[in-house]
C-alpha cells in the first residue's frame, strides 16, 4: 500500500513544474493503465497542500512538503476519510 500512496503522491505533484531525468536505455515507461494495475489504492479527492519546509539554498535546496488528501470517492481499495502525504523536491535549475 506505501508503494501505492507514493505513486499518489507523485500524481498529486503532477502539477509541479519538474526537471528533466534520464533512463536507462530499454526503460518501459509505465502506462496510465500498468499503473493502475499495480496500484493498492485508486482514489478521487481534493487536495490541499500543505506548508511547506525549505532547507539550503541554491542548488543544494531541498524543499519538505506534506499535502492532505480528502478522498471523494475510492475506485480501488478502501482507506481512511483523511490522507497525509510526505514528500520532498528539489529545484535543481539555478542558483550557486
Amino acid at each position: 500500500m506505501k508503494k501505492s500512496l507514493i505513486l499518489l503522491a507523485i500524481a498529486a505533484l503532477a502539477s509541479v513544474e519538474a526537471s528533466a531525468c534520464t533512463v536507462w536505455e530499454g526503460y518501459h515507461i509505465p502506462t496510465n493503465i500498468e499503473l493502475l494495475e499495480q496500484a493498492d489504492l485508486v482514489v478521487l479527492g481534493s487536495v490541499d497542500p500543505g506548508p511547506e519546509k525549505c532547507v539550503g539554498s541554491g542548488r543544494r535546496e531541498i524543499c519538505y512538503l506534506t499535502v492532505e488528501l480528502s478522498p471523494q470517492q475510492y475506485l480501488k481499495g478502501d482507506g481512511p476519510q483523511l490522507l497525509n502525504l510526505e514528500g520532498s523536491f528539489s529545484d535543481r535549475r539555478g542558483g550557486d
